[in-house]
């Protein structure tokens, strides 16, 4: 057994693949058990994110798992084939495994590096397991997956530093205040960017957070998915003296926060920080307002230095993390092997047995009850010197992949051997 992967991602399909292919929690397990049906399929686990969708099988048969794999495909994408075979990859064996390695250290995600990919990723290989779609093979491989992306976080700087305008934000806050916790951020607007800062936001859980738009509908919106509180433009000088972190993204043509309403803040709650990140272009806030003691004034082109520097310092760390994959790789692929290995000892060794009782059966009945037990112990004995040499050669793991997975096809064509199908559920153990 091998595994195969059919997917799309980002880089290859556009965004109405992704969409046609997306996939929620009971879709996932539905197609999973679907394409397990396939005779050609042994396991399988769907990863499926806002920016990918992957399949992956295991399977003794190829290419009859591609064209089950490709029509599953074909028909959750409203019959469009053609569409799929466009923009969809096929990896099998070694390279579908590294690939998947690879997404959970963040190498392959939108935002090289990013967090949420390993929790995906985690989510994927329990939803297989509920599914009962997850054996060995797929057990172990999305834990080595996991192990990957933990290894490349701990021991390189792939995740470090904030490489989107939204979370460079949050940096800039947390260099000069600290902690967010217990403290106040006012967002003005209720545009995407606000939106996914107050996100990032929430997640530190300040003890206020305030959205402020003209259109108090969005603001709401927006408020009721963080926990925050929906506020109307002109209460926005009457919270600045309560805000510890103000961050601005309208298309407003003129000053949102003034100078005066700045300065009239800060004599109100003389010798606290005040950080204002104005991220709008033009900008929402009087550049004269930095002129304040106390206030830090963050323009659109400080947070993009921030942003530009942390994704160097990521890329710069690419080959750390390409190294730890490549190690994990080779882990997994051994193991591999040495499962196939197992297989085909397993299964010539239960042929030998069956054919050794078999003829002692046979025989007995010419032999005094004395003698069986004697018979019996030499046949064993006999049958296992026999497997000694193919055994110890099978399982050296000195050969090549290639050579070593000839090598096993050969001897389950010469002694006629057939592999019962994997099992498709394992506890959470080490398999």
């Amino acid at each position: 057994m091998q595994v195969q992967l059919l997917g799309i991602n980002h880089h290859t399909a556009p965004l109405e693949l992704r969409e046609a292919l997306a996939m929620d929690k009971t879709a996932v397990q539905a197609t999973l058990r679907e394409i397990r049906s396939d005779a050609a399929i042994g396991e399988a686990a769907i990863l499926a994110t806002c920016n990918r969708t992957e399949l992956y099988v295991s399977t003794s048969d190829p290419l009859a798992a591609e064209i089950a794999m490709r029509r599953l495909f074909g028909r959750l994408a409203r019959d469009r084939e053609t569409l799929v075979d466009a923009h969809a990859y096929l990896r099998t064996g070694g390279e579908a495994c590294r690939h998947l390695l690879r997404v959970a250290a963040g190498l392959d995600s939108m935002i090289l590096g990013e967090h949420q990919i390993l929790g995906q990723v985690r989510e994927a290989q329990s939803r297989a397991r509920e599914a009962e779609t997850l054996g060995p093979l797929m057990h172990r491989l999305w834990s080595a997956a996991l192990h990957t992306g933990k290894r490349a976080r701990a021991e390189t700087d792939i995740g470090m530093g904030a490489v989107s305008v939204a979370l460079a934000t949050v940096s800039l806050a947390e260099r000069v205040i600290g902690d967010l916790r217990h403290r106040s951020v006012l967002l003005i607007g209720a545009g995407d960017t606000c939106r996914l800062a107050a996100r990032h936001f929430a997640d530190r859980q300040p003890s206020r957070l305030w959205i402020a738009n003209r259109t108090i509908d969005r603001a709401t919106a927006v408020a009721e998915a963080f926990g925050g509180e929906a506020v109307v433009f002109d209460a926005i000088g009457s919270i600045l003296p309560s805000a510890d972190v103000v961050v601005s993204a309208t298309r407003a043509p003129g000053f949102v926060v003034t100078r005066d309403m700045v300065r009239s803040a800060m004599a109100m709650r003389p010798e606290r920080p005040l950080v204002l990140v104005d991220i709008a272009v033009p900008r929402d806030v009087e550049p004269a307002a930095s002129t304040i003691e106390h206030v830090f004034l963050y323009p659109i082109d400080a947070v993009q230095t921030l942003v530009d520097r942390s994704l160097s310092h990521r890329l710069g760390e690419v080959p750390r993390v390409e190294a730890i994959v490549e190690d994990e790789c080779r882990k997994l692929m051994a193991w591999t092997r040495g499962l196939g290995a197992s297989s085909v000892v397993r299964e010539l060794a239960e042929r030998f047995e069956h054919v050794r009782a078999e003829e002692v059966r046979r025989s007995l009945s010419h032999f005094h009850p004395e003698e069986e037990a004697f018979i019996d112990r030499m046949t064993k004995t006999l049958v296992s010197r026999l497997l000694r040499s193919p055994i110890t050669r099978l399982t050296s793991g000195d050969l090549s992949p290639s050579v070593e997975s000839a090598q096993l096809e050969l001897v389950r064509e010469l002694f006629a051997l057939e592999p019962q199908r994997s099992t498709t559920e394992v506890d959470g153990g080490a398999v």
